[in-house]
């Protein structure tokens, strides 16, 4: 169900314009650290990292 969550969140991340803050509400994490800390155990990374890769490949 987490991984769930997180391939959201990281859906979210890659259209831009949302905080991390958002991103988490809507994948519905009431906790922005503990997101980030579920966020880093799945993907490896935190979610500003994963945001700066994503964002740094398109621009």
């Amino acid at each position: 169900h987490i991984h769930k969550r997180i391939a959201h969140a990281c859906s979210l991340i890659q259209e831009r314009g949302l905080s991390m803050g958002q991103v988490s509400e809507a994948c519905g994490f009431k906790d922005p650290n503990y997101f980030s800390r579920q966020f880093r155990k799945v993907m490896g990374m935190s979610p500003k990292q994963y945001q700066r890769i994503f964002t740094s490949r398109f621009t």
